[in-house]
C-alpha cells in the first residue's frame, strides 16, 4: 500500500500544533545545572526549582540548602530571601539570578499562568497532573533565617515573585503536596523561598 506524502505533512504539522506542551529545550545556569522547559500558554517556564549559587557576572547570591544540608540542594533547588533576587526596585531592574533570557516572573506574571489554566484551584491540579502542563513541582519547604528556622520539607512550595508588596514584604505563590490549589500571599522579605524563572519575552 503506497502512504500519501501530503497525509504525512497533514499529520505532522497536526502533532506540532497539537501535541505536547513539552518544550525540547533545556537551560543550564552559570554553574552548570540544567532545567528542563514547559509551554504553558504564551509563557515559557523552568520546570524544576532554581539550583544557582551565583549571579550572572560569578558573584556569590546569598542562599541556603534545607537545613544546610547541600544534598537538600540536589534535590530541590535553593532557597532565596527576596532581597537577593531584587536590584533597583524603583527601576524595576531584576538581579541576574536566572540564566540569560531569562527573569524571576512577576505577580502579574503568576496570574497570567494561572488564569491560563482555568485560576487557582484548576490550575494547581492541571500544573501537577496533565501530561502538556506538568510543573514538576518540588516540596522545597521554606527557610526564615532570623530565626534558623527550616519548614515544610516535602509537604509544601513556595515561589517569589519579584512584586514588591511593600517595604519589608513581596508577594509569593505557595501549594503542597496535599493541597489542590495554588495561594497567592504577601510574607517578609526575610523569608527563604524556591524560585522558577520564566523565558523573556
Amino acid at each position: 500500500m503506497k502512504i500519501n506524502p501530503k497525509i504525512c505533512t497533514i499529520v505532522v504539522l497536526i502533532f506540532i500544533l497539537h501535541g505536547s506542551s513539552f518544550s525540547q529545550d533545556q537551560i543550564a545556569d552559570i554553574d552548570g545545572n540544567v532545567y528542563p522547559t514547559v509551554k504553558i500558554g504564551s509563557q515559557i517556564w523552568m520546570v524544576k526549582n532554581l539550583n544557582v549559587s551565583r549571579y550572572n557576572n560569578g558573584d556569590t547570591i546569598e542562599s541556603f540548602c534545607y537545613n544546610h544540608d547541600t544534598a537538600y540542594c540536589r534535590l530541590y533547588g535553593r532557597l532565596y530571601p527576596w532581597n537577593s533576587i531584587i536590584g533597583d526596585i524603583k527601576s524595576h531592574k531584576l538581579k541576574d539570578v536566572c540564566p540569560e533570557n531569562w527573569h524571576i516572573p512577576s505577580d502579574a506574571e503568576w496570574n497570567t499562568l494561572l488564569d491560563s489554566l482555568g485560576g487557582a484551584v484548576y490550575a494547581g491540579m492541571k500544573l501537577r497532573t496533565s501530561e502538556k502542563t506538568n510543573f514538576n513541582f518540588q516540596w522545597g519547604g521554606n527557610y526564615q533565617s532570623e530565626l534558623d528556622v527550616f519548614s515544610f520539607i516535602d509537604r509544601k512550595t513556595y515561589f517569589w515573585t519579584s512584586t514588591e508588596f511593600s517595604k519589608t514584604a513581596a508577594w509569593m505563590y505557595m501549594t503542597g503536596a496535599n493541597t489542590k490549589n495554588i495561594n497567592r500571599s504577601t510574607v517578609p522579605k526575610e523569608f527563604s523561598f524556591s524560585i522558577r524563572c520564566v523565558k523573556d519575552n
